[in-house]
Formats: C-alpha cells, structure tokens, sequence
C-alpha cells in the first residue's frame, strides 16, 4: 500500500514537472512570436511607438466664413471659402451606394497647395470600440493591443507609402471643447508625412462604437499649406463625432428645404450667386454622404452643377468648370447604380451630354 503511494505521488510530481516545463517553453516561444513579429514590422514602425496624447483647444473661425452641415458621422462648421475664394466639394466615384457609403468627398480648398479628402466610414473588423482603441493606443503595448495597432494603421501607411515608416509621426487627438458633449468630442489618431513634394495629416475619427472616419489634408510646404493646416485644426475643435445619423439627416433636410433657387437668382448678382450655388452644393453632397441611396439629392446635384456652369464663374473659370463637370457625370453614375429604371436618370445622362458638349 505504501509502495502504490509513494508510485503515485511521484507521477504526480513527474506530471507537475511536464507541465511546468511545458508552461515555460510555451512562455518562451510566445516571447520569441513577439520578438519575430516585432523584427518584422520594423521596431521603428508606428505601431509600436509610444504616443503622445494632442490636445486641440477650442478656436473658431469667422461665423461669416463658415457653413454647417455633416459629412458622414462628423458634423460642425466647415470653413466656406479659403483664400476668398469658395471652398468647392466633389464627388468621386466608387461603386458604393446604395448599400455603402460613397468612397470619398474632395474639398478644393487651394488645389495645388491644400486638398482635403473626406473617406468614407472605413472600419476593420474586430478592433472593439474607441475606450478599447485608444487603451491600446495610450498603455503599454501587449500583444493583443498590438494587433489591433497593427489593424488599425496597416491599411493607412501603406496608402500613406513612404520608404521609411519610422518617418510617420503619430498622436492620440483629444477636442477640449465645453460646450460638446463629451461623448461626442471628436477623438482618434493623427498621422503626419512627409515627401518630397508635400505634407500628409491623418485625423482617423473614431465614435464611441468603434466607427473610422478619416480626414486627409495634402498640403504644400508653403506659406498656403501651413494655413490649411491651422484652418483644419480650427475646423476640428469645433466638430461633433455622431454615433448615429438621423440627427446629421434631419438637420440638412431642413437647411435644403429653405432654398429657393429661382428666387435667389433673381436676387443675387452673378458672384453672389455663384457663391451660393457652391454652397447649395456642398449641403447637396453632405446630404449624399448621410442618406447614400436618396436619387433625388444627385439628380438635384447634377441641375444645380448644370446651372452654375451656365452661370458666369469669376473665380478660375477652367477649374470650377472640372468641378461641375466632375459632379454631374458622378451623378449620373451614383444614380444609375442606385435605380438604372428611375425615370428621371435620362434627364441627368442629358445633362451630362450636354455639359460636355457645351463646356
């Protein structure tokens, strides 16, 4: 009997000796996965840098100076024109809507020296919600936040496409603006790159359920690129980040509804006028960005597009022209995706034809 026992308790300390081994071998070869992983993504790379929280204090621009209205899940203020001149948004076209979003919104703001793209909503999978991203972003790296580093900005600098990544500045924005909920004080990560010909800002929005939304300007290193940059950080302190859309989709339907095109016509001088349609537009494609599948708002796009092209442009004749002209051919594609049968898509396919006939 004492001899079974003694058989026993030693297998039982063979059995605890195994698994002690096993535990440490399993230790040591996830400490080698990590030290692999981190050799090969680079050591210098921004996924595992350590980063600094940016705090962006509240400013604000010249209530003359600026238009409300949302683009996507972000909303506030958008400066309406840069360098007195108007501010003018176009449509690019991606096969999206009606089911998605559209792809991206380009505001002209200064062409060759500062453009600012809007993408539309672009979310890995599995990346959790903002408390969870930015935990990883602002603690200690482990290796389950890793990977979510890694999801989270493989796709964006890979795009950005520089040599040397290590070259990629990165922070954790915060917007300090009291009279925001805090819920709905924009957060996320900043990126900023460099090449030879211009200057890269990343602001990747993150909501609180998780949903990316990014704001790319280009910018020159000039004079006008450092003021679009101070622009956009004065626009960004004053935005909202929306978890949902119908707030965003009331708002501009109520604005769209004040608009009485024929009237202002009469009442306005041609640069007046023109400045109006630009902004008549800029709702037009905010409005796009929230309510993807609604034809009517393209199908008013490409009238109002075909309207400011008739009408006498004194800003940069040319450009605004391709601006127009680029709205109303992606009208006529974003509509005929949504409804190929509606009765109304041959009168924008005219107006496309002859927009380019006549201009």
């Amino acid at each position: 009997m004492k001899f079974e026992t003694s058989n026993t308790l030693k297998a039982h300390c063979t059995s605890f000796f195994h698994l002690k081994l096993f535990l440490k071998i399993l230790a040591l070869s996830f400490i080698f996965l990590i030290i692999f992983e981190k050799s090969r993504l680079n050591i210098s790379s921004p996924i595992w840098k350590p980063i600094k929280n940016w705090n962006i204090n509240l400013h604000s621009l010249s209530s003359n100076d600026v238009l409300e209205f949302p683009i996507f899940y972000i909303s506030g203020k958008w400066p309406r024109f840069f360098n007195n001149h108007p501010i003018f948004y176009t449509l690019n076209y991606e096969k999206g809507p009606p089911s998605h979003f559209v792809s991206k919104i380009t505001a002209n703001w200064e062409p060759d020296d500062a453009v600012v793209i809007f993408e539309g909503p672009k979310t890995p999978k599995n990346l959790g919600d903002q408390k969870l991203i930015k935990n990883c972003f602002n603690t200690k790296l482990s290796y389950s936040c890793t990977s979510i580093r890694q999801g989270f900005l493989s796709r964006h600098l890979d795009e950005i496409g520089i040599p040397k990544k290590s070259e990629v500045k990165i922070n954790w924005f915060n917007v300090n603006n009291p009279d925001i909920p805090a819920e709905e004080q924009p957060q996320g990560v900043y990126l900023n790159s460099k090449n030879n010909k211009e200057i890269q800002d990343r602001f990747i929005f993150i909501n609180q359920s998780g949903i990316q939304q990014t704001i790319i300007l280009k910018r020159s290193f000039g004079k006008n690129g450092q003021l679009a940059f101070n622009t956009l950080i004065k626009t960004i302190s004053g935005l909202r980040n929306y978890n949902e859309l119908n707030t965003s989709r009331f708002f501009v339907d109520q604005e769209l509804k004040k608009i009485q095109l024929v009237d202002l016509e009469k009442k306005l001088n041609s640069i007046e006028f023109s400045k109006k349609l630009s902004e008549i537009q800029n709702l037009l494609i905010s409005k796009i960005s929230i309510s993807p599948q609604s034809f009517e708002t393209y199908y008013h796009l490409a009238g109002t597009s075909m309207v400011a092209l008739k009408n006498n442009l004194n800003y940069n004749q040319k450009l605004v022209k391709n601006f127009y002209l680029k709205n109303i051919e992606n009208s006529y594609r974003y509509s005929f995706d949504i409804d190929p049968t509606h009765p109304k898509l041959n009168e924008i396919l005219t107006l496309w034809k002859a927009s380019t006939h006549q201009f």
